[in-house]
């Protein structure tokens, strides 16, 4: 787990290993409740699959989308698109060992 702090947002990163997909809403929502504001990225691979979530808090939505990070990750980690709500986004992608790449991309955007 990492965090960061960008133009004074909290940004956490973590890959994962071996967590499935489907608990990434919620260990983004309790990231959320102990941090905002706040973005978070995970990305992990799970049964040969590769799933990147992001999440945004509430306070945050009006000006940075959890859609528009996470297709910028997916695509680092050679998927295509993504999507979901502002405030929570999911994709899927080929190949977990350009994770350091997708997060400096997305850090890359939050810091525009």
């Amino acid at each position: 787990l990492k965090t960061n702090n960008i133009n004074g947002l909290k940004f956490i990163s973590n890959v994962l290993d071996a967590v499935d997909s489907k608990d990434f809403p919620s260990i983004i929502d309790s990231y959320k409740e102990e941090n905002d504001p706040s973005i978070i990225l995970l990305i992990g691979a799970y049964n040969g699959k590769v799933s990147v979530a992001v999440g945004v808090t509430d306070s945050l939505t009006y000006k940075i989308s959890a859609v528009d990070l996470v297709k910028c990750a997916v695509t680092a980690l050679g998927g295509k698109g993504g999507g979901g709500r502002p405030g929570m986004a999911q994709g899927g992608a080929k190949d977990i060992k350009n994770s350091e790449k997708a997060i400096e991309l997305v850090k890359d955007m939050i810091g525009d």
